[in-house]
């Protein structure tokens, strides 16, 4: 098994995203390389974080100014994975996440999202679109330390109602997502290592099958790096390795506006592991 993303692969990633990618994205891939700090990118990122704590445009999935909760998961994750020294950023995310939790237990995009024709995995109302955004935001809550500032028991129960079967609803995103939730909670009933598996069951056979979209890959490796899910990890991260193309970035089937995206999660997923 290929275990290690190697120097050369990252700054042959590096190079590719100070070709094709934005400022925000550059930043973000130098610093997977050590090469700038988490304040350094802190500059790039708050022009995303809006006046309520919550994030907007990172991506062209939905142009409209204003927060969204897939949005500012996305700005959680970076703040995560940059760590700057300056708190005020992340207290403010956490704060739009408390106020915008539903009653019970889940998070849903807001309304005004429609007048921006948002693509099927943001339209609010749709119970598997709570269950993907639910499990977003808890899963870097967790990761960040930061779940006992919202109603968490709550969002898990709501998680929790969500399973069909071994897994849940339409989206693997909910999948890798629990596999980290279920599998680091603090304490764990038997139905949480019960979702657990069957999480961790559902990413192996769509992994092997090749049935993942490469940037996909790279999520589910990172959360199983995270979670210490060998099985999980073993499968995804020579993919994520194999996944490198010969211009030096990394591959998806989302379109080429997701490349410099693609190649700067599996750069962060090189970083994590040389900690």
């Amino acid at each position: 098994m290929d275990r290690v993303i190697s120097e050369d692969a990252l700054e042959r990633g590096l190079e590719y995203v100070r070709r094709n990618g934005s400022e925000l994205m550059l930043a973000l891939a130098a610093h997977a390389t050590g090469a700038v700090s988490g304040d350094d990118v802190l500059v790039h990122l708050l022009p995303h974080q809006n006046d309520d704590g919550g994030w907007e445009r990172f991506d062209s999935d939905m142009e409209g100014a204003l927060s969204t909760i897939s949005q500012t998961w996305v700005g959680l994750q970076w703040l995560l994975w940059t760590q700057p020294s300056y708190p005020a950023p992340l207290d403010r995310t956490v704060e739009f996440l408390r106020r915008t939790q539903h009653e019970e237990g889940y998070w849903d995009e807001p309304p005004e999202i429609l007048e921006f024709n948002p693509p099927p995995w943001m339209v609010p109302g749709n119970y598997a679109n709570q269950l993907w955004l639910t499990s977003a935001v808890c899963c870097k809550l967790l990761e960040l330390g930061r779940e006992d500032d919202v109603r968490f028991d709550a969002a898990l129960d709501f998680l929790r109602s969500g399973l069909e079967g071994d897994g849940f609803p339409v989206f693997l995103h909910t999948h890798w997502m629990g596999l980290y939730i279920f599998r680091c909670l603090n304490e764990q009933t038997d139905l949480d290592r019960e979702i657990a598996r069957g999480c961790a069951s559902r990413l192996i056979e769509d992994l092997s099958n090749d049935a993942v979209d490469p940037i996909d890959v790279t999520a589910i490796a990172h959360a199983a790096f995270r979670s210490g899910a060998k099985d999980v990890f073993d499968v995804a991260f020579p993919m994520v390795v194999g996944n490198q193309a010969t211009d030096g970035g990394w591959t998806t089937g989302y379109g080429d506006n997701h490349r410099p995206q693609s190649t700067i999660e599996a750069m962060h997923l090189a970083a994590a592991r040389r900690l």
